[in-house]
C-alpha cells in the first residue's frame, strides 16, 4: 500500500511502501516490477522483457533502483509474496497501484542545450545555442531571462519572461522589447518528452546604448474582419519597403496581443505579408492589440517601436437552445410547457420566448421563468411551437441578443361542439319527415349526429 519514491536522481530512485493490510500470513519476499513507459499497467503488461524484478526481504518496506537511465519515463508496482509452510509454494498478491515517475538528467551531464554565441542590440539579442546531443531527443526549448538584479530564485512573474521554441526548430531565439543597456541573464531548459526538462543551462549579456538607434513607430492595425473568435487585421510600418544601415530589412512583422486590462502578458503571431489573423479568442472579449516589426538581424541601428494599442472586441456567441423542452396538456384550451436554461447562455438572462403556429395564425408570449402555461387554444388542434432565450449585454450598444430555437409541436384536447344550427323540415309525407340543418360553429374534434324524434 502507498507506494512513493523519496529520493529520485538521474539514474537512481528510493522506493518506500507500507506492508499488505492482510498479511494472511507472513510476508516473504516482495517483488518490485519496474517498466520503461508512463501507461503501463500489470494487468495487461505480457512482455517479460521491458519489466525487471528486483526481489527484497519482506520485513523491509523500501528499496532503491539503479542503473536507471537519466531523462526516461518509468512504471513500478509491487506484489507481496507469502510462502505455504506445507509446500513451499509461493502466494503472490495483487499488483499495488502503479506509480509513474520520470528521471532527471545528471548534474553538469552533457545531455542539456549548450550556448554558443549571443549577439545583441539596444532592444534585442539573438541566442544561439548547440542542442543535447543523442540520443535525447527534444520535444521544445524553454528560454527564460530577466534583469541581472534579479537572481532565478527571486525574480517574480513580472520580472522574469520566457519563450517556448518547438525543438525541431533552428537552435536560437530573438528577444525583443528589452532595455537598452541593460545585463540580462538567460537560462535554456530542454523538454524531452511530458514535460521532463533538463537541468538549466545559464548565460548573460548586456544590451547597446539607446542613442545608437532610430526609431520608426509602426501603425495601428486596421480590422478587416472580425468574429466571434478571430480578428483579420491589415498591417503597415513606416519605410518597411527599405534597407537601412548594416544591410537591416524587415523580415516580418509582430503582432502581440493580450486581454484589455488583464495584465497579462502578451502573446505574439508573426507575419511575413501585410495581413495577419488572430485565432482562438475568446467571443465578446476587448483585446489590446500592437504591431511592430522584427529585422533578418539582431544588431541593426532602426527599429520599429511598438504602434499605439488597438483596442477591439470580438463579436457575442448566441446563446444556445433551451434544454429539455417538454409540453403537457391539462384540457382542451390550455398547454403548459417546460424547459431548462441553456448550456451557454453568454450573458445576462432577461426572458424568454414562446411562439406557437396552429397553421394559420401566429401568437408570442413571453415568460420570465422556464416554464409557461397557453391558454386560449383551439380543441383538437395541432400547433408547432420554439422557445428562445432573451439575454442582456451589459454596457454595449448591442444590449440584448436572442438565442438559438428549441422547437417542438403538440395537439390539444376534444371538447365539447356547439349546438347545430338551423334545424328545418324540407319535405313531409304521411309517414316521414326530411330535415336538414347546419354543422356547429364550434366542432372542437370529429362529430356525428343523433336525431331524436
Amino acid at each position: 500500500q502507498q507506494l512513493r519514491y523519496v529520493n529520485k536522481q538521474s539514474t537512481s530512485v528510493r522506493l518506500q511502501w507500507h506492508p499488505p493490510l492482510h498479511l494472511n500470513g507472513v510476508t516473504e519476499k516482495y517483488n518490485i516490477m519496474l517498466a520503461k513507459g508512463r501507461s503501463v499497467s500489470p494487468h495487461t503488461h505480457n512482455d517479460k522483457s521491458l519489466a525487471v524484478p528486483m526481489t527484497v526481504d519482506g520485513n523491509i518496506s523500501n528499496a532503491r533502483l539503479t542503473n536507471l537511465r537519466e531523462l526516461t519515463w518509468y512504471s513500478v508496482w509491487i506484489v507481496a509474496v507469502n510462502v505455504r509452510e506445507t509446500d513451499y509454494k509461493e502466494l503472490p498478491s495483487s499488483p499495488s497501484d502503479v506509480k509513474v515517475f520520470g528521471t532527471p538528467s545528471r548534474p553538469n551531464t552533457d545531455n542539456v542545450p549548450r550556448v554558443i554565441h549571443i549577439i545583441v542590440s539596444n532592444v534585442s539579442a539573438v541566442i544561439i545555442w548547440i542542442p543535447p546531443p543523442k540520443p535525447v531527443s527534444v520535444f521544445r526549448y524553454r528560454v527564460s531571462y530577466y534583469p541581472y538584479r534579479y537572481s532565478v530564485n527571486s525574480a517574480s512573474s513580472k520580472q522574469m519572461d520566457y519563450e517556448y521554441i518547438p525543438g525541431n526548430e533552428t537552435s536560437f531565439l530573438t528577444l525583443h522589447y528589452l532595455r537598452p543597456s541593460t545585463t540580462y541573464e538567460t537560462k535554456i531548459e530542454a523538454d524531452v518528452g511530458g514535460s521532463l526538462w533538463t537541468e538549466s543551462v545559464y548565460d548573460s549579456f548586456k544590451t547597446t546604448r539607446q542613442a545608437r538607434t532610430i526609431s520608426y513607430p509602426c501603425e495601428t492595425p486596421t480590422v478587416t474582419n472580425k468574429s466571434s473568435s478571430s480578428v483579420r487585421l491589415s498591417l503597415s510600418c513606416p519605410h518597411a519597403t527599405k534597407s537601412y544601415l548594416h544591410d537591416c530589412h524587415v523580415k516580418q512583422y509582430s503582432v502581440k496581443y493580450r486581454r484589455y486590462n488583464s495584465g497579462n502578458r502578451f502573446m505574439e503571431r508573426k507575419s511575413p505579408s501585410s495581413s495577419s489573423q488572430l485565432d482562438y479568442l475568446f467571443p465578446f472579449t476587448s483585446y489590446e492589440i500592437r504591431l511592430t516589426a522584427v529585422f533578418s538581424v539582431a544588431h541593426c541601428n532602426v527599429f520599429f517601436a511598438p504602434s499605439p494599442p488597438l483596442i477591439i472586441k470580438t463579436d457575442p456567441v448566441a446563446p444556445s437552445p433551451p434544454r429539455n423542452v417538454s409540453e403537457t396538456t391539462t384540457n382542451a384550451r390550455d398547454v403548459a410547457i417546460e424547459w431548462s436554461v441553456p448550456e451557454y447562455v453568454n450573458g445576462t438572462v432577461s426572458g424568454y420566448s414562446v411562439d406557437y403556429y396552429d397553421g394559420i395564425n401566429k401568437t408570442s408570449r413571453s415568460s420570465n421563468l422556464t416554464s409557461i402555461v397557453l391558454t386560449g387554444l383551439n380543441p383538437y388542434t395541432s400547433y408547432n411551437y420554439s422557445v428562445r432565450v432573451l439575454v442582456t449585454l451589459q454596457n454595449e450598444s448591442l444590449q440584448y441578443l436572442w438565442g438559438e430555437r428549441s422547437e417542438g409541436s403538440f395537439t390539444t384536447l376534444k371538447a365539447k361542439p356547439s349546438s347545430p344550427r338551423n334545424l328545418r323540415v324540407i319535405k313531409r309525407t304521411s309517414a316521414s319527415l326530411t330535415v336538414d340543418w347546419q354543422a356547429p360553429v364550434s366542432l372542437n374534434g370529429p362529430i356525428s349526429y343523433v336525431v331524436n324524434y
